[in-house]
Protein backbone atom coordinates (compact mmCIF):
# COMPACT_ATOMS: atom_id res chain seq x y z
CA UNK A 1 0.00 0.00 0.00
CA UNK A 2 1.43 3.31 -1.09
CA UNK A 3 0.38 6.92 0.66
CA UNK A 4 0.50 10.14 -0.71
CA UNK A 5 -0.07 12.71 2.50
CA UNK A 6 0.62 13.07 5.94
CA UNK A 7 2.40 10.58 7.88
CA UNK A 8 -0.12 11.40 10.44
CA UNK A 9 -3.41 10.27 8.69
CA UNK A 10 -1.78 7.58 7.27
CA UNK A 11 -0.68 5.76 10.52
CA UNK A 12 -4.52 7.19 11.37
CA UNK A 13 -5.28 4.85 8.56
CA UNK A 14 -3.27 2.18 8.80
CA UNK A 15 -4.69 1.46 12.81
CA UNK A 16 -8.18 2.57 11.60
CA UNK A 17 -8.17 -0.60 9.14
CA UNK A 18 -6.05 -2.75 10.86
CA UNK A 19 -3.46 -2.83 8.09
CA UNK A 20 -0.30 -2.90 9.74
CA UNK A 21 0.08 -6.83 8.14
CA UNK A 22 0.63 -5.69 4.97
CA UNK A 23 3.65 -3.64 3.57
CA UNK A 24 3.51 -0.16 3.12
CA UNK A 25 5.56 2.77 1.60
CA UNK A 26 5.09 6.20 1.85
CA UNK A 27 4.80 7.99 -1.73
CA UNK A 28 5.24 11.85 -0.96
CA UNK A 29 6.29 12.75 -4.35
CA UNK A 30 3.71 10.72 -5.96
CA UNK A 31 6.13 8.99 -8.47
CA UNK A 32 4.38 5.29 -7.29
CA UNK A 33 1.51 6.43 -7.46
CA UNK A 34 1.87 7.77 -11.27
CA UNK A 35 3.57 4.52 -12.34
CA UNK A 36 0.75 2.50 -11.60
CA UNK A 37 -1.53 5.18 -13.50
CA UNK A 38 -3.49 6.49 -10.32
CA UNK A 39 -3.86 9.82 -10.49
CA UNK A 40 -5.52 10.68 -7.32
CA UNK A 41 -6.07 9.18 -3.90
CA UNK A 42 -7.87 7.04 -3.46
CA UNK A 43 -6.74 4.24 -5.35
CA UNK A 44 -5.62 1.06 -4.74
CA UNK A 45 -3.17 -1.00 -6.75
CA UNK A 46 -3.45 -5.03 -5.59
CA UNK A 47 -0.28 -7.04 -6.70
CA UNK A 48 -0.32 -10.58 -6.06
CA UNK A 49 2.56 -13.25 -5.39
CA UNK A 50 3.23 -14.23 -9.33
CA UNK A 51 3.13 -9.90 -9.85
CA UNK A 52 -0.30 -9.66 -11.23
CA UNK A 53 -1.80 -6.19 -10.92
CA UNK A 54 -5.19 -5.03 -10.41
CA UNK A 55 -6.27 -1.28 -10.61
CA UNK A 56 -8.77 -0.13 -8.23
CA UNK A 57 -8.80 3.60 -8.85
CA UNK A 58 -11.08 5.42 -6.46
CA UNK A 59 -12.44 4.49 -3.02
CA UNK A 60 -13.26 0.56 -1.33
CA UNK A 61 -15.41 0.07 1.35
CA UNK A 62 -14.42 -1.74 4.41
CA UNK A 63 -15.99 -5.16 3.22
CA UNK A 64 -14.32 -4.68 -0.50
CA UNK A 65 -10.73 -3.85 1.21
CA UNK A 66 -11.67 -6.84 2.99
CA UNK A 67 -11.93 -9.11 0.11
CA UNK A 68 -9.23 -8.30 -2.17
CA UNK A 69 -7.22 -8.76 1.24
CA UNK A 70 -8.43 -12.15 1.75
CA UNK A 71 -8.23 -12.84 -1.94
CA UNK A 72 -4.63 -11.72 -2.35
CA UNK A 73 -3.67 -13.55 0.62
CA UNK A 74 -5.60 -17.36 -0.28
CA UNK A 75 -3.11 -16.93 -3.74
Amino acid sequence: MAWKGDAQQYQAFLDRHDLGFLQHLRDDTGEIFSSFGIRYQPGWVFIDDDGSMELSPGSLSEEELQQRIEDLLAT
